[in-house]
Formats: C-alpha cells, structure tokens, sequence
C-alpha cells in the first residue's frame, strides 16, 4: 500500500500499523475506492472506538475512552467524506444485525 509521496512535508505513514479487521477493511475498500489507505484505517479505527467505548472503563472515574481523528487531504481529491462514509455504512449495517445488543444511535 504505497501511499506517501516525495513532496510530503509530513513523515511515512508507518504501513505496518494497519492489522487485523481495519487491514481488512482498507485491503477491501482501496482497489474499487480512490481513497487513502491510510483514511480508511482512520475512519475504521474511529467508528470502532465509539462502538466499544461504552464497555471499556478506564481508571479514572466513569470516563470512556474517546478516539478523534482529523483526516488531512486536498479538497475533494483525497475522497476524505468515502472513507468516512465507508466506515460509517459498515458499523451501521453491523449493529443493525446486533440492534437488541447494541445501539447504533451514537454513530452520527
């Protein structure tokens, strides 16, 4: 997955931090999607955060863990909305097969 250019004034994306289902996610969506890699893993990991934070506890007194990620591109050409928009769809449709577990309503 290949995705930094020459010109960039922001360090190599480490390549080798995309594991496990967001792999997945990215190695299905880059080839039919003109869409960074290194979005997809973003927007991926972001929406499952906010899936599993209501049942993970921190230490501290009734705090859940909170992931914000901001996804910097050219306007329109880095197709930042898809990779968004992908994730999103992806969490939706499986929390509404789970829908008598969990609640999908926090996913925007």
């Amino acid at each position: 997955m290949p995705t930094s250019t020459a010109n960039s004034q922001f360090p190599a994306f480490p390549e080798d931090i995309i594991q496990g289902l967001a792999r997945e996610f990215v190695e299905l969506y880059a080839p039919i999607r003109e869409v960074l890699p290194q979005a997809l893993w973003l927007s991926f990991c972001t929406y499952l955060g906010a899936v599993v934070s209501p049942y993970v506890s921190l230490a501290a007194a009734s705090s859940e863990p909170r992931l914000f990620g901001v996804i910097v591109g050219r306007s329109s050409r880095t197709r930042k909305s898809t990779a968004n928009n992908l994730a999103r769809d992806l969490f939706r449709e499986a929390l509404d097969r789970k829908s008598t577990r969990l609640n999908s309503s926090h996913l925007g």
